[in-house]
């Protein structure tokens, strides 16, 4: 993905930082969110963004951005709900994807919120780090953007509350699983108005089971990732209702013009080739909704090294099969473009160590990203 040229981004920037700017009543903090905002953006030939976040020319400490996110006075949640109706108004909010994921911060030292010696997905390694909960939608004109965010706490901290005071964390918090923030982020777009078609959540964790039944109580089409050990408890787990729909299942899925358009990754360049197990549909009377689970085992088959996968589907209808093996590739999509992020914001050029200072940081990087995907929309429609 490439970034437009910084006039472009200003623009964009100006008209989204228009949208929010009430939530900061003096002209102070004001200023400095837009500046922070601003400077997240690493924009080619422009050396003020991103070497200095949130100062201004010839300040030589970061006070004023350290105010900002911890005791300045202004709503960070108020700010990341006008931002969501600026999302759903220009970008639409039915028929798109939400993508629930996770992402690692690593820290040194053991005083920042949340931090603790932990599995990265990124470096595929245990490391000390906080790791970051985030939702992402995409809307179904393609445009992709980040809308919700939250930390996840080890039980250790919560274990410990002179920990949890230290940081700022909140005295009436309780352990949430990874799923369980996945399942609250889309619980919370789901109020706010945002209808998706699919729900995508490759989150790593323990009780995959109970986000499955969370999202089939709302009814919503999803899809999980398994691990081989998941993929063959669950077949186990539903002896004599599992039945092979398709052996040896091709699809060969492109980009459509829209996410080509935004600089979003191929889906793929080969064919998949999917073996799918639908989960019979308990007894007629067992439950008001038709519910359909699939078991899905792919091989995509891409040179030397074919990477393969086993994922859980569920839809309230039948669905054909391309549409299970297109959900599969959509997933693999979406982790190379979120991971992305880190490149076109600063998302981790943070040093703050407090819960709030955190979470405010998130909201004015997700500000920044909408910015960047809307100045992409207008920039290839021509109103740039």
């Amino acid at each position: 993905m490439t970034i437009f040229d910084a006039s472009a981004y200003d623009s964009s920037c100006k008209r989204l930082f228009g949208h929010i700017s009430p939530n900061f009543s003096r002209a102070e903090p004001r200023q400095r969110a837009w500046t922070y905002i601003r400077s997240l953006v690493d924009l080619p030939g422009d050396r003020s963004s991103r070497r200095h976040v949130a100062t201004y020319p010839g300040e030589r400490r970061a006070d004023g951005a350290q105010r900002l996110l911890t005791s300045a006075q202004w709503d960070e949640d108020k700010v990341k709900a006008d931002l969501v109706g600026f999302v759903k108004n220009r970008f639409g909010c039915t028929g798109g994807t939400l993508y629930v994921t996770e992402m690692a911060f690593p820290k040194k030292g053991v005083r920042a919120a949340g931090v603790e010696r932990q599995f990265s997905v990124e470096s595929m390694r245990q490391e000390n780090c906080q790791i970051g909960i985030l939702l992402f939608y995409e809307a179904a004109e393609g445009s992709l953007v980040l809308i919700d965010r939250d930390l996840y706490v080890p039980e250790s901290w919560i274990n410990d509350p002179d920990r949890c005071r230290r940081a700022s964390v909140p005295t009436e918090l309780t352990y949430r699983s990874k799923s369980t923030i996945g399942v609250d982020l889309v619980q919370r777009a789901l109020s706010a108005g945002i209808a998706p078609q699919w729900t995508l959540m490759p989150v790593q964790c323990p009780d995959k089971a109970a986000a499955q039944q969370a999202l089939r109580r709302e009814g919503l089409q999803h899809l999980m990732p398994l691990t081989l050990s998941e993929f063959n408890a669950f077949v186990r787990y539903n002896d004599g209702r599992v039945q092979v729909v398709s052996q040896e299942t091709y699809a060969d899925i492109g980009p459509d013009s829209a996410r080509a358009r935004h600089g979003q990754p191929r889906a793929a360049d080969q064919p998949v080739r999917a073996h799918l197990r639908r989960i019979k549909p308990a007894a007629a009377g067992a439950s008001s909704r038709f519910d359909v689970s699939y078991l899905v085992d792919s091989v995509a088959d891409r040179g030397p090294e074919r990477s393969s996968g086993h994922y859980y589907a569920y839809s309230t209808r039948d669905l054909a099969n391309g549409k299970l093996i297109e959900a599969v590739s959509s997933l693999k999509r979406l982790s190379s473009a979120t991971g992305q992020v880190r490149n076109e914001v600063g998302i981790d050029h943070y040093e703050v160590r407090s819960w709030r200072g955190w979470y405010r940081h998130m909201t004015l990087a997700m500000v920044a990203h909408t910015a960047i995907s809307l100045g992409r929309t207008e920039e290839f429609s021509g109103c740039a």
